[in-house]
């Protein structure tokens, strides 16, 4: 470790770098809210596109895919051509397609828009390290990375919560509840196979005696075997006739909280007490019946793609391609800056040959890809599996799926601190390499709890565990990557994130071949795998082993 001390100087050092620090984290946060709404969304985007759980794992595939292989690419282009204006058009490129996802009418447009959502992405993190690392001195880049990774996680943690809401508000009280016929629901028959982990018995039993009690006042005795016409025009008479049940009626069948909310009210509007009946129909027909808020999916995204306007301008106006760069800096903070970081230079040539035959850089592409297998399950398939096993309502599973994102928050703080802690007391080997292994290993841990099929809220304890345990390793991986990567931080980072995101697209698709062929305890179990891999490749990490002929001043050994 070098002991030399901090640069001295009379004038105080401006605080730009701060603000440089800011507009990447709030980047971030618009990056992940723009990058998981539709996962929440998921069954009102199938339901409205009329696609299969597999065409919808296919179409997060797309996204990851696309978002993995342009990694170094787009780092590349970073290097060469610098944040400022790579960032800048990456936030518009996204920000398009995302309210370009409200405009699809088919599968293959979702296809076409996630595609080219993951290639805009792609740059975001890579060069977000790179202004890490020319605006951070190197003792501090631990936090500068966290702070960043905690704008992604606080964008990932309210986009479950703001798409719930802004998804209902976009459906308002006076829409028609009446049923069209493109309102009936094809029958998946490829569901998820789920024996031991299944709906509570009860409650399925419920639903079927509400649903015959239902159908007994009409003229059908099936909605999916009567001609469409006449079970539309049953229904619509349901809708319109009196309320269909009371609360205790109800009883265990998961109702909107809307529809709650309806049912304790004395007196209600016939534009209400109709909305209340087509409520009840969707939670009792479940996947007979298109659900009402499928109208609010897509205006949400338009208006995530709007947000991007603002702070696309926002970067543009504050960042720069480096501390001297910016007219705002005085000596004393780029002194401080550049103290501990490598002096400007000629850039050496692109270190492909390096790249590909570092084992350290092998082994975290290694972590990373086992961490986004498991990892990605709480922005996929957790909402899914909280609607199908626990029958969790929309807006009660928007916050249930906020909870284990939320956790991550402190997590990847307290990451950063740690491994400038540990880096500073043990040096770069262990300072990286600890909190990458230790942290997967006990997401394998919370994995494995779960075949031990806890409630709904118990479950959710086990996710934010993942959660936290996952992201107090995220500021190591980033520091690993600025660490080795000198010059070509971007494309460095960009070359670890790639195959990250391949196990991220690889997941859902994985998952769904496991769920339907085993349980959701098979899901589990191939999550908790993938993490023992990605604790036993972090563990061998070196960090001191550069991909650069140079090395930083003042570089920790």
């Amino acid at each position: 470790m070098n002991d030399s001390p901090e640069p001295a100087s009379s004038v105080r050092p401006t605080r730009v770098r701060y603000a440089v620090l800011a507009v990447c984290c709030l980047s971030a946060i618009l990056l992940y809210l723009d990058r998981f709404c539709m996962n929440f969304a998921q069954r009102y985007v199938r339901e409205d596109l009329g696609i299969s759980n597999d065409a919808l794992g296919w179409s997060m595939f797309s996204f990851f895919i696309t978002y993995a292989l342009f990694q170094i690419p787009a780092g590349w282009l970073t290097d060469r051509f610098g944040p400022r204006k790579l960032m800048t058009v990456y936030i518009l490129a996204w920000s398009l397609m995302t309210g370009l996802m409200g405009a699809v009418g088919s599968f293959a447009g979702l296809i076409a828009v996630r595609l080219a959502a993951g290639v805009a992405q792609a740059g975001a993190y890579p060069t977000c390290a790179a202004v890490v690392r020319k605006w951070m001195p190197l003792r501090n880049r631990g936090m500068g990375n966290s702070i960043i990774a905690f704008g992604g996680r606080v964008g990932g943690g309210i986009a479950p919560l703001l798409t719930a809401l802004l998804v209902i508000t976009f459906v308002p009280s006076d829409v028609s509840p009446l049923l069209t016929e493109a309102d009936l629901l094809p029958i998946e028959t490829e569901g998820v196979a789920s024996p031991s982990v299944a709906p509570k018995p009860s409650a399925e039993q419920r639903r079927a005696d509400v649903a015959q009690q239902l159908l007994a006042r009409t003229e059908i005795d099936s909605i999916s075997q009567a001609e469409p016409s006449q079970a539309v025009a049953a229904l619509n008479e349901l809708i319109t006739g009196p309320v269909l049940a009371d609360k205790q009626d109800l009883e265990e069948i998961s109702l909107e909280k809307e529809a709650d909310r309806l049912l304790e009210q004395q007196t209600l509007l016939d534009t209400q007490r109709q909305r209340l009946n087509r409520l009840i129909l969707e939670a009792v027909f479940k996947e007979h019946i298109r659900k009402l808020y499928v109208q609010g999916w897509r205006p949400v995204m338009i208006l995530y793609g709007l947000l991007g306007l603002p702070i696309a301008l926002l970067f543009w106006l504050i960042v720069r391609d480096g501390p001297e760069r910016h007219s705002q800096v005085n000596e004393a903070e780029q002194e401080l800056i550049t103290h501990f970081n490598t002096p400007a230079g000629k850039k050496p040539p692109f270190p492909w040959k390096e790249i590909v035959t570092s084992r350290s850089l092998w082994l975290l592409s290694f972590s990373q890809f086992g961490t986004n297998i498991g990892w990605a399950f709480l922005v996929t398939w957790l909402p899914r599996y909280l609607d199908e096993v626990h029958q969790v309502p929309f807006a009660q599973r928007g916050l249930m799926v906020a909870i284990p994102i939320f956790c991550g928050w402190p997590g990847v703080i307290f990451g950063g601190w740690l491994t400038d802690r540990m880096a500073t007391r043990f040096g770069l080997r262990w300072g990286r390499a600890l909190p990458i292994g230790l942290t997967r290993f006990v997401a394998a841990f919370c994995y494995l709890a779960m075949l031990l099929e806890p409630s709904p809220w118990i479950a959710i304890a086990f996710f934010s565990l993942v959660a936290f345990s996952t992201d107090s390793g995220t500021g190591a991986v980033w520091s690993v990557n600025q660490d080795v990567g000198g010059e070509y931080t971007a494309s460095v980072l960009g070359w670890g994130n790639m195959w990250g995101n391949i196990g991220a697209a690889v997941s859902p698709v994985l998952l769904q071949k496991v769920m339907k062929s085993t349980t959701w305890n098979g899901a589990f179990v191939v999550a908790a795998l993938a993490f023992l891999l990605a604790g036993l490749c972090g563990l061998y990490v070196d960090s001191r082993q550069q991909v650069m002929a140079e090395t930083d001043s003042g570089e920790l050994s």
